[in-house]
């Protein structure tokens, strides 16, 4: 099962973090294009439920899939950024390439990085810590009856945002696992729930979400300041642009759009690898003499993200994926792409 609204919404997702990451380097303000990884917090949830229905597996089944998904292409990334880095730093300045950087990045572990910021080597890997840590939750919760795997995921996540909340804790580690983001999923998780039970809002119900998502995403402009709000902020827009969207599909109003189709095909690979594009471009425009802080040169920059992200979809991502599908049986096959 194929939702093409959702995989629009990735590759409008990926591309707003692609915008933003572009802005800060010309100082120009994308802000509203952190939502892109509150919309892939809340895809994520709708997802799982949607599998976890589609299929009988087990925790082992599910972690295995999830692994196979997410960890050839970051590990990938993260191999070639950190070679890339200890050849070059003067390119990579962000990122150090220290031993133990390197190893709990690969771990998804949520640190401090040299530079004193909590992030991976790969920096917007930070969102995949969040990821995996959701994947290992969820498949607790398949231990559990069917009858009682939402209710039981809804607890746990409330304890854990609650504990957050009352605790502060200043640890890493226990920071991002009772942070507020984790809420982003559970909301995917129900909006799933309502997918699957055929109780999504009607068709006037539906626009309106959509269209008071995007208002308040475009509202959020005048409220980045508010960072520690982001479930507000940027979760908010996020959910109602989901919920609107899956909801018009389901009532045959979401057409087939070839070009962000493949944009949410190739969404991962963007988000991981549009960095080097931006990279690229920055080298070729200073030897040029271009260099400088005109639109021109974002828009130029911009360019070199996408076509970075879809040349590593079309030959790295894919590859593997497709060498991954011919050594694995036919029956545990993911069946939906994860951002």
């Amino acid at each position: 099962m194929q939702i093409l609204s959702v995989q629009y919404l990735r590759g409008l997702a990926a591309s707003a973090v692609v915008l933003f990451h572009a802005g800060l380097i010309y100082n120009l303000n994308f802000g509203l294009g952190n939502a892109g990884v509150d919309i892939f917090f809340v895809i994520s949830g709708l997802i799982m439920w949607i599998v976890s229905n589609q299929k009988n597996d087990t925790p082992k089944q599910f972690i295995i899939q999830r692994t196979i998904r997410i960890v050839p292409l970051y590990w990938s990334v993260t191999i070639f950024l950190t070679i890339a880095a200890a050849a070059r730093p003067n390119l990579f300045p962000l990122e150090r390439p220290a031993p133990w950087h390197v190893l709990q990045s690969l771990l998804f572990i949520p640190h401090v990085a040299p530079n004193g910021k909590v992030h991976p080597i790969l920096i917007q890997g930070w969102t995949l810590n969040y990821e995996m840590f959701f994947y290992s939750l969820f498949a607790l919760i398949l231990f559990l009856p069917v009858r009682f795997r939402l209710i039981g995921f809804t607890a746990l996540i409330g304890s854990l945002v609650l504990l957050g909340s009352a605790v502060a804790p200043t640890n890493t580690l226990a920071a991002t696992y009772t942070s507020p983001l984790l809420i982003e999923f559970l909301v995917g998780i129900w909006l799933g729930k309502a997918l699957t039970s055929a109780k999504l809002p009607s068709r006037g119900g539906a626009s309106t979400l959509l269209i008071s998502g995007v208002f308040m995403l475009f509202c959020s402009h005048w409220l980045e300041n508010l960072t520690q709000e982001r479930l507000l902020i940027w979760g908010l827009p996020a959910a109602c642009i989901v919920a609107g969207s899956i909801a018009l599909e389901q009532r045959g109003l979401v057409p087939t759009i070839p070009v962000l189709k493949f944009l949410g095909d190739a969404s991962y690979s963007i988000y991981l690898a549009h960095s080097f594009g931006f990279l690229g471009v920055a080298i070729i425009v200073e030897k040029l003499g271009l260099a400088g802080q005109g639109t021109g040169n974002f828009l130029v920059t911009t360019v070199g993200g996408f076509a970075a992200g879809i040349l590593c979809f079309l030959l790295v991502e894919r590859p593997i994926t497709s060498f991954i599908r011919k050594i694995r049986s036919g029956p545990h096959r993911s069946v939906q792409r994860m951002a």
